[in-house]
């Protein structure tokens, strides 16, 4: 299912105007806890999918992600808004494996930084 134009829109206008103690509270909690969460769980800051239960949390991550391609019909080429993009891991498996276009988008200046260096180190 894709969200049309007016979607992102409606949401892009509902993030502007959430209330500023929500999104430094947000910013705050990512920007100290981003650290951490790169050590336990590497580029991707979401948990796996463990198809034969033996795979390696990076592995499982990646199945994750393959199957939510699968799921979401992801054509390759695809312009993607990736909305709370954490540390850039699924942006940068989609923009390498599909050839997506994909801007990826966070409170977290912390999380922002660290992206855009792994980017631009060409780890993405």
């Amino acid at each position: 299912m894709w969200l049309s134009s007016l979607e992102i829109i409606y949401f892009l206008i509902f993030l502007k105007t959430m209330s500023k103690s929500i999104k430094d509270s947000i910013r705050r909690h990512y920007d100290l806890i981003t650290p951490f969460y790169l050590k336990i769980w590497g580029e991707h800051i979401h948990h796996g999918l463990w198809l034969k239960g033996n795979e390696t949390k990076e592995d499982a991550q990646e199945n994750l992600v393959r199957e939510l391609i699968k799921i979401g019909q992801i054509p390759k080429r695809a312009k993607i808004l990736d909305v709370g993009c954490g540390l850039g891991g699924s942006s940068m498996y989609l923009a390498n494996h599909l050839g997506a276009e994909v801007v990826g988008i966070t409170l977290s200046r912390v999380q922002a930084d660290m992206a855009s260096k792994k980017v631009t180190e060409g780890g993405g």
